[in-house]
């Protein structure tokens, strides 16, 4: 095993986590991976919006965003989409109207960030996006405004990585191409051309047979890859993921169709979570591509409180990477 250091109003329920309050209601610009330091709050309210409560890998996230601006002194509000952009925008207008100094934003659809702004705007209320960037017309819509999160290309790299150090470079046919699907999130902001590129770099030929987005849901990723799979056979040499609820529905679809990772076809995910490590270790999953959820949170923390302060910040934060292989 090598782990390769490179880098979450109508009804409320709450309940405390230290100075949170959870409600369910059911390179672009300038660029740095080092935000600003040393935060010593002056208290306040800072609201979450996450995009999926569900997700595994979220709920770990949101765990280390909250521990960090409480530990910091600051009311936190988190609340869940459910999956749902309309929801999400208007619980971003909810928490503005409740006065709350600053907006931390999972984006459901980063489509439609810029309704998500527009909201913000009305009280000039600073918003840090996390998960996926917006478009660069909307990070510099609002001189409020900053991105923490993953460079889509640099997740393709490390992804494709994982394959190309693999004897067979992913070509269990032996007929010199790489036959994969990848299935990604909705809103994602992925880009097919993007990730062939990726392939191209890592000196491998490559074929795809099947990209399709889907709710970052397991029976999504359950029910895509069961389509990949029954229209391509055993054509398909790999499948790749960009959530962890995707990669473990492909990983049943997978097995219903009596196919072994590692042996017939590779499965190439997203997550960190022990659950999905300990899947990786036992060879149900091919590998895994992840960041560090403390780094992205205390980088979260330093950004809101400079956006509270009204010190300088960077547009864009990118967090560095790490794989885990079997």
């Amino acid at each position: 095993m090598k782990k390769i250091g490179a880098v979450i109003l109508a009804a409320i329920i709450s309940f405390s986590l230290t100075g949170c309050m959870v409600q369910d209601s059911s390179s672009i610009g300038t660029s740095s991976s080092v935000a600003p330091t040393n935060i010593i709050s002056t208290g306040g309210k800072i609201g979450v919006c996450i995009s999926d409560f569900t997700d595994e890998g979220m709920e770990l996230y949101r765990q280390a965003i909250n521990t960090n601006l409480s530990s910091s002194g600051y009311e936190v509000i988190i609340v869940d989409a459910q999956n749902n952009q309309e929801k999400q925008t208007s619980q971003v207008a909810t928490l503005v109207s409740q006065g709350v100094d600053s907006l931390v934003v999972d984006l459901v659809d980063v489509s439609l960030a810029a309704d998500v702004v527009n909201a913000a705007k009305v009280e000039e209320t600073p918003i840090v996006f996390i998960g996926n960037s917006p478009a660069e017309e909307v990070l510099n819509s609002y001189d409020k405004l900053t991105f923490v999160g993953v460079n889509q290309g640099d997740f393709a790299n490390y992804q494709v990585e994982i394959i190309a150090e693999k004897a067979n470079k992913g070509d269990f046919a032996g007929d010199g191409t790489l036959d994969f699907a990848v299935i990604t999130s909705e809103g994602s902001g992925f880009n097919l051309d993007s990730f062939n590129a990726s392939l191209k770099t890592a000196g491998l030929t490559a074929n795809a047979l099947f990209s399709e987005q889907v709710t970052p849901e397991q029976a999504g990723g359950y029910e895509l890859a069961g389509a990949a799979l029954v229209e391509h056979g055993e054509k398909i040499d790999v499948i790749f993921c960009d959530s962890e609820a995707i990669t473990l529905g492909a990983k049943q679809a997978i097995e219903e169709v009596q196919r072994k990772v590692g042996e017939n076809i590779f499965l190439v995910g997203v997550g960190g979570s022990d659950h999905i490590k300990d899947i990786v270790s036992q060879g149900g999953i091919t590998g895994t591509v992840f960041n560090s959820y403390e780094s992205k949170a205390a980088k979260i923390g330093a950004v809101t409180e400079a956006l509270i302060t009204n010190s300088e910040v960077e547009k864009t934060y990118w967090a560095s990477f790490e794989q885990f292989v079997n």
